[in-house]
Parts: structure tokens; sequence; C-alpha cells
């Protein structure tokens, strides 16, 4: 028998964003809303969080309505250009030894590799180490809602809006620089993970490094 937390996730049908499916970064989210056993106060707590990065996200996006929200360094290390390089999406901190250091050694060894990521920690560690990377800011453009996302609940439109603004700079990246030549990911189950495994999907051979099934059948 399926746990609650697995109807819960299916029960969201199909949500999508100019044509990706974003349903799976969803996954996480819903696991840890069943499993934990959350007090009132900290569930108060967590929900007025995302609530302020919503209001944040809709301030930013007014004053920002038409750019996107992404920078890159050393990509052009030796000649080299995107369509010929492994880009590694790594989205856990430095801090974060059990799972950053499960893809960052990678990355740091490939002599081909570009890193993309949407925290800044990470931008500068790879910064610093002059190795090419690309960040991403959660913040950007204003976004228009697919109908079937329209349902969602609060927190689900606050994790909608991050996907759908990365969603929309993997765009501007991929008109500007092209797609590279392969995309690691460390879970394709993970929020952010997910959202580059799905926009890579069918483009460039995606790989992902992540440990056992996450739902019958696997994710693709």
């Amino acid at each position: 028998e399926k746990a609650q937390w697995e109807r819960d996730w299916e029960s969201l049908g199909l949500v999508t964003y100019k044509g990706y499916n974003v349903k799976h970064s969803y996954l996480v989210h819903f696991y840890l809303k069943g499993r934990q056993n959350r007090g009132k106060l900290r569930e108060t707590l967590s929900a007025l969080r995302t609530g302020l990065s919503v209001i944040k996200s809709y301030c930013v996006s007014l004053m920002t309505p038409k750019k996107s929200s992404w920078k890159s360094l050393n990509l052009e290390l030796n000649g080299r250009i995107l369509e010929s390089m492994n880009a590694y999406a790594i989205n856990f901190l430095p801090s974060d030894l059990r799972h950053f250091l499960h893809i960052s050694s990678l990355a740091e060894k490939d002599d081909s590799s570009v890193v993309l990521t949407t925290k800044k920690k990470v931008y500068d560690y790879f910064a610093q180490r002059e190795k090419p990377v690309i960040f991403f800011a959660r913040l950007g453009k204003q976004i228009k809602y697919d109908s079937n996302a329209r349902r969602l609940g609060f927190r689900e439109r606050a994790m909608y809006s991050r996907s759908a603004r990365l969603i929309d700079n993997l765009q501007s990246v991929e008109s500007s620089l092209g797609n590279p030549k392969s995309i690691i990911v460390l879970q394709d189950f993970h929020t952010e993970d997910s959202v580059f495994a799905t926009f890579y999907k069918d483009k460039v051979p995606t790989v992902t490094l992540q440990h056992g099934k996450v739902n019958p059948g696997g994710l693709w």
C-alpha cells in the first residue's frame, strides 16, 4: 500500500511549465512533509518563510520584468564552448559534505566540466578554483502559470515559481550558449536537480548519481 505522501504527490496530476513536466520536483517536498513530525510552531514558521520567499520573489519580478538572471565565469578558458563540455548540476552547499562531495569531486577532475548551480556559495567555490561555472539566481522575471498549475497550494506555488524561473534561465542560456555535451545531476528527484534533468531530457545524455529507485519504473 502506498504511503499518504505518495498519494498526495500523485494527486497533483500533471504539472507543467512551458511544456516541461515539473511534477517530479515535488517528490522530496511531499516525502518530507509526510515523514517529518512537525510541531505547530515549526509548521507556522515554515509557512511564514515560504510566504516571505514568495513576496520577495514577486517584488523582484516587478522590478525586472524582462530580465533573465544568470551569469557565467571561466567559460572561455582554453577556448572551450558549452557544447563541448559536460555540465554538472550541483545544488548542494559545500558545507553539506555528504551530498556535495559525491558530485563536486567528479566535476573537479573532469577537464571538460562546467558547473550549473542555483547556489551562490557553490558558484563562489568553483570560481575560486577557476572552474567554468554558471549561476542561476532564484529571483527574476515574472512567470505565467500553466493552466494545470493554478490549482496548486501556497507552498507548491512557491516551488513552482522557482522551477519556472530556472527553466526561463536555462532557455536563455540555451539561446545564448547552446546546450552542453551532457548533464550530470546528483539526484534527479531532488527539487532543483529534477528541473535540470527535465529541461535537458531528450536534448543531451542525462546521468544521475542517485541511489535506488524513487518510484516504480523510475522517473523517466
